[in-house]
């Protein structure tokens, strides 16, 4: 066997390497661990999202929350569009407009106000907006978005004491007691 014949065995060994190697299938680089132990590297927005998972701090958009963004998403609208109603459930939002023109103008602008509000809110909470007719008065379906006024007028004591305390800093010289102004007035002050 001379040096040509070695490099020919070679050669057709080599070829033939090649050629196996050819229908093989590659192995699969493994990307996942089968057991997590938390000291994986993750994404900040992996590690945020399971902050907020395990607090609870994703819960739905509440009525109230849909409703005080209303006025931010709304512009100029929301002077003659007012947010009265959401049901989280079904993700709908009714408002109600002072005219039959915002009635139309809101109905007109619903996609572009529904994606400033679920920009606003973080979510998609509001999937559909339902104006109401300007002659609609339901009060029992329609809380207002403002916060109840009180139930009960003020006690006569709290009256009182009110006028005591105006009277007092309307005077010049309010009569002290231990270095704190009297409001009551009552003869045992000093």
């Amino acid at each position: 066997m001379t040096d040509k014949d070695l490099a020919l065995i070679a050669l057709r060994a080599a070829r033939q390497a090649a050629a196996s190697a050819r229908h093989r299938p590659e192995p699969v680089a493994r990307t996942e661990r089968s057991q997590h132990d938390g000291r994986d590297p993750v994404t900040l927005d992996s590690a945020v999202d399971a902050l907020l998972a395990q607090r609870a701090w994703n819960l739905p958009a509440t009525g109230r929350q849909v409703r005080s963004m209303w006025r931010t998403a709304a512009r100029d609208l929301a002077n003659h569009v007012r947010a009265v109603a959401f049901d989280p459930a079904s993700g709908r939002l009714e408002l109600h407009a002072d005219s039959g023109a915002y009635t139309l103008q809101t109905r007109l602008s619903a996609a572009i106000l529904t994606q400033r509000l679920n920009a606003l809110l973080g979510t998609d909470a509001v999937r559909c907006l339902h104006v109401l007719p300007p002659d609609h008065q339901s009060p029992a379906r329609l809380p207002s978005a403002d916060p109840p006024a009180p139930a009960t007028p003020p006690s006569s004591g709290y009256l009182r004491a009110l006028v005591a305390l105006r009277e007092g800093r309307a005077r010049v010289g309010t009569p002290r007691r231990n270095g704190v102004p009297s409001t009551s007035g009552e003869p045992g002050d000093k």
